[in-house]
C-alpha cells in the first residue's frame, strides 16, 4: 500500500512540475517578445 501511495504521489509530482515548466516556458516567451 505505501509503495503505491508512493508511486501516485511521485507520478502527480512529476505532472505538475511538466506542467509548471510548460507554463514558466509560455511566461517566458511572453516576456521576450514584450522586452523585444
Amino acid at each position: 500500500m505505501e509503495i503505491q501511495e508512493q508511486e501516485q504521489t511521485y507520478t502527480g509530482f512529476m505532472a505538475w512540475t511538466k506542467r509548471s515548466l510548460i507554463a514558466i516556458i509560455i511566461v517566458l516567451v511572453l516576456l521576450a517578445l514584450f522586452v523585444a
